[in-house]
């Protein structure tokens, strides 16, 4: 598999087939056992939401964690940047990340990664758990990122909706186009 600049890629495949282990692979984790050869982007131009999402400290609020990651930033521009990702309320932005929702995980998330700009976003099951309003706002900022993605996703109608150069699918360790 082969990935340009700004291609918009989704992977389909069975559970378990080895969509989020193939990601895993590209996030370069230790514990993933590659052969043949791979070139990959420096991690950190990456942006990577796993479906779990264990980049979030359960402790921390989301104003918080984007303080960690940009001190320089004022809690207006914190706050301003949150609410693009439709984290507006008090409690979605002072409450510690494990009493948010699955969307509201994601759209910090997503915050997160839009606040580093990475060259290559991998989405493992984003729409897992997520509203409708959710799914609305990604489609138009995932429309609108400039580099390139790949998307596992189960559901075909978000996956139609997004401007995807190119679909694969694994099917018995094997990745070719779908």
């Amino acid at each position: 598999m082969q990935l340009h600049s700004t291609n918009k890629v989704a992977l389909l495949g069975a559970n378990g087939s080895g969509k989020s282990t193939l990601i895993r692979a590209i996030m370069q984790n230790e514990y993933i056992k590659k052969t043949g050869e791979w070139k990959l982007p420096d991690t950190k131009h990456i942006g990577y939401v796993d479906q779990f999402y264990f980049n979030l400290s359960p402790t921390l609020n989301a104003v918080e964690i984007l303080q960690q990651i940009l001190p320089q930033w004022k809690p207006a521009e914190i706050r301003d940047h949150l609410n693009k990702f439709l984290l507006r309320k008090n409690e979605e932005v002072t409450l510690p990340t494990k009493y948010l929702s699955g969307g509201e995980k994601l759209r910090l998330t997503m915050a997160l990664i839009a606040a580093k700009s990475p060259k290559l976003l991998l989405l493992d099951e984003i729409t897992n758990n997520v509203d409708l309003e959710t799914k609305e706002h990604l489609l138009q900022v995932l429309d609108s990122f400039p580099g390139a993605i790949i998307l596992i996703c189960h559901e075909h109608g978000f996956i139609q909706q997004l401007s995807i150069d190119t679909i694969y699918s694994i099917e018995n360790g094997n990745i070719k186009l779908a």
